[in-house]
């Protein structure tokens, strides 16, 4: 066995490749004097600083490389998230920065929700409070709850859904349609499951069923029991959301710290 060993040693050691018939002292225009080998096989080395310099070049360059591929791929990411998130076109290119703050009231209610948006990059993830926004027309509460949605996607990574009342109202009908493309337990699912849920305009819902609210009902609820918020925006007063809406749903979007912020300033369209 040690023969057979010494045998492949031998062998090896006498490879052109491995062969060095001559070394002396050459040298490199940037670097100056070098130790050169010549090998049989006719290799020779070269500047050890100008390899080590090309090898740092090639590992930036591939770095550089994956980087970008990263890059390619969240921004692919991110516009399939936003394309699935039922964000309307009007809204895709717009950002925090762009609303406008006019009045103290308005200020604070900026502040609440940029507090609210933090709450998803924490390491534990979002406590699970929901938001209510109330109060009059064109104060922006749909454009503040698009820029959490688009933090959520674009920050975070996360998923988000924007939905209308009479669209979820829709949607849950077309559920019990034999005819239906997707199920109740599918419907629940796909509105439970993301990061962030909007239900916009929701004095609608309160034309609902009884078989209907208790889809609604589902829905909220199982976004509560996985901490999952839900953010509720109607144009109307509290107490007309809280009919609307009903007790038990109310209930979950108001514990653990769920906010109720009135937008009660003029119409930004006026």
């Amino acid at each position: 066995m040690v023969s057979g060993l010494t045998s492949v040693g031998h062998m090896l050691a006498n490879l052109p490749q491995l062969v060095v018939i001559e070394q002396y002292t050459t040298t490199c225009g940037t670097h100056g004097e070098y130790q050169q080998t010549k090998y049989q096989s006719g290799r020779v080395t070269k500047c050890p600083e100008c390899e080590r310099e090309r090898e740092q070049q090639r590992i930036e360059y591939e770095k550089k490389k994956l980087e970008q591929a990263e890059a390619i791929k969240k921004s692919q990411l991110i516009n399939k998230l936003l394309g699935d998130s039922g964000i309307p076109k009007r809204y895709i290119n717009k950002k925090f920065s762009d609303y406008v703050i006019t009045n103290p009231e308005q200020q604070a209610t900026a502040n609440d929700v940029k507090a609210f948006a933090k709450e998803f990059s924490q390491p534990d993830g979002h406590s699970g409070r929901c938001l209510i926004f109330v109060g009059n027309p064109g104060t922006g509460k749909t454009y503040l709850a698009i820029m959490l949605a688009k933090h959520v996607i674009q920050n975070c990574h996360g998923t988000a859904r924007y939905t209308t009342a009479s669209e979820l109202i829709r949607l849950i009908r077309e559920s019990k349609s034999f005819s239906s493309k997707y199920s109740e337990t599918e419907l629940i699912e796909a509105h439970a499951s993301c990061n962030l849920l909007i239900i916009d305009e929701v004095l609608d819902i309160q034309y609902l069923t009884e078989a209907e609210k208790r889809i609604l009902f589902d829905i909220i609820d199982a976004r509560y029991r996985n901490m999952n918020p839900t953010i509720a925006i109607s144009n109307r007063t509290i107490e007309d959301l809280k009919k609307a809406l009903g007790l038990p749903i109310m209930e979950r979007l108001k514990e653990g710290g769920g906010l109720i912020l009135g937008f009660n300033w003029g119409s930004y369209r006026e």
